[in-house]
């Protein structure tokens, strides 16, 4: 059974409409008692008690059930209009109706009540007046009219009742919503601070590997170097010591938050930039190609494409003791690094930390990161990425969060 908007609530407006009910009870009562005296006074008294006790048993403060409601004060309101006129004529007893339309008009603010309404006020009217042909007089259609002026009234008394509970309603839901989205906001405050400090203990970690490698594998060649070649090898402790210096300012800038891809440089450029110092490694040649047309990519794509670069060119030194790189950094359908090295292969490449980081940063893109044997021996590397990625992700992270404040709510 449907209850009323409000699910039992109570303000003043139902408190308005309460005491008017009262206040025409108490008139009616008095004044019909005191015209007509005689041997229905016990009845009338008994009756107008019914009607004004039996509806607000149905509808009064913390339950509301319209359809009892309706059915109680159309059948005794209607029955005590149509009694009273058998005794008397419709002059000064048509108000009779007046209030129980206003209150049926108040509560009937939904379907199937919003039609159902105006149907009972019509019938109470017409079964009280047709029995004494009054309804065909012309003080019958005014009566009528000023019964259906009344009736509106009290609709739109009880439609700006409803307007008013919902519209308190929105406002406790938007408050609450708002709640849930500063808790929502604290949250990701907090895992984006631990997503920063892990971005940049990641990045210093890639950096101190990148240089130590860079210097150890300088440091090995150097004792052949000094024997074939003292010039040449002061030159390579020089080159070590900017490399050192480099690597030093490189972590001073990721620890202010200051890494290389957050700059303007674009992707090719910054690739181009590691392979020529790699190139400077002694005994060591890195090419570099670019196929398709160049796009611009979001700073989180070109970060860790960047970070495959260094990671893979550093294993290809490190643990495949490779002399010869290729690099091919591609536009063609998605944006994709392929380094293919002249080095050993080992399955163990696969397992190494660096390597499963970069698959874990790839992954959370929606990237994908493959290491395997290349056809004519070595290792191959690909890493590669769709340019819309990342955006995609996001997008699909926060829809997430509104559906869940929206079913919190």
């Amino acid at each position: 059974m449907k209850t009323y908007v409000g699910n039992g609530s109570w303000n003043w407006r139902d408190t308005f409409i309460f005491f008017l009910r009262t206040i025409w009870i108490i008139f009616f009562t008095v004044g019909v008692i005191i015209e007509n005296p005689g041997a229905h006074t016990a009845l009338l008294i008994v009756w107008f008690a019914g009607v004004y006790v039996v509806p607000s048993l149905f509808y009064r403060p913390g339950y509301k059930q319209i359809p009892l409601y309706l059915a109680a004060e159309g059948l005794l309101s209607g029955s005590l209009f149509l009694f009273l006129l058998l005794q008397s004529d419709l002059n000064g007893l048509a108000s009779f109706l007046y209030v129980p339309v206003i209150t049926i008009a108040f509560v009937c603010q939904q379907k199937p009540f919003l039609w159902i309404g105006p149907i009972i006020c019509a019938a109470m009217f017409i079964t009280g007046t047709l029995p004494g042909y009054e309804i065909l007089t012309k003080r019958a259609g005014s009566a009528l009219v000023d019964t259906y002026i009344l009736y509106i009234l009290g609709f739109a008394f009880g439609r700006y009742s409803v307007l008013n509970q919902k519209s308190k309603q929105l406002i406790k839901q938007i408050h609450h919503k708002n709640e849930t989205l500063q808790q929502y906001a604290s949250k990701i405050e907090e895992l984006t601070i631990i997503e920063e400090r892990n971005r940049v203990s990641r990045e210093i970690h890639d950096k101190v590997g990148h240089i130590f490698t860079a210097v150890i594998t300088s440091l090995d060649a150097l004792p052949y170097q000094i024997r074939r070649n003292e010039g040449e090898a002061e030159r390579t402790i020089k080159e070590m010591s900017e490399l050192a210096r480099k690597g030093l300012d490189d972590v001073r800038k990721t620890i202010h938050n200051m890494s290389p891809a957050s700059h303007s440089d674009c992707l090719s450029k910054l690739c181009l930039t590691i392979v020529g110092d790699f190139n400077d490694y002694p005994g060591l040649r890195v090419d570099f190609v670019i196929k398709g047309t160049e796009i611009d990519v979001a700073e989180r794509i070109k970060y860790t494409l960047v970070r495959c670069l260094q990671e893979s060119l550093t294993a290809a030194i490190r643990y495949g003791k490779a002399s010869l790189i290729s690099v091919k950094l591609s536009f063609v359908d998605s944006v994709a690094l392929q380094i293919i090295d002249d080095g050993q292969y080992s399955v163990e490449h696969e397992l190494l930390p660096a390597y499963v980081t970069l698959k874990e940063r790839l992954s959370s893109i929606g990237g994908e990161f493959r290491v395997q044997p290349h056809s004519e021996g070595g290792t191959q590397v690909i890493c590669s990425v769709q340019a819309g990625a990342e955006a995609l992700v996001k997008s699909n992270e926060f829809q997430t969060m509104q559906a869940e404040v929206s079913s919190g709510v």
